[in-house]
């Protein structure tokens, strides 16, 4: 588990694109725990009511996509400031695991960091 802060992507950054419905992900700033990947779908991230520059607790999920595995980011919950400081001592430094194969899915994980 760890925590982030997300942004959506930017439109200039040819790595990333915009899904079905014209939104581009958002990307995680990890700020405490590891992660193997810290990017969400835009339009999932707008379906759950997310919010930018909010700090999340959330995990790193492998799930099968068209016949492969992939690796998601899902929110657990949001963390408040009273929260952010015991929790960021619980789960330590953090810690970005890049991606070493072709298993991690565009737009449902990933191996950047802003």
């Amino acid at each position: 588990m760890f925590i982030a802060k997300f942004q959506q992507a930017d439109a200039n950054n040819k790595s990333f694109k915009g899904d079905r419905h014209g939104n581009l992900p958002m990307v995680g700033s990890v700020i405490s725990g590891t992660a193997k990947g810290s990017i969400i779908n835009g339009t999932i991230f707008q379906l759950q009511e997310l919010k930018t520059n909010v700090a999340y607790l959330c995990q790193n999920v492998t799930k099968m996509y068209e016949g492969r595995e992939i690796l998601s980011t899902e929110v657990v919950t949001e963390v408040s400031t009273l929260e952010l400081i015991p929790l960021m001592k619980q789960l330590g430094p953090k810690n970005l695991i890049l991606a070493t194969d072709d298993s991690v899915g565009e737009g449902f994980g990933g191996d950047t960091e802003e």
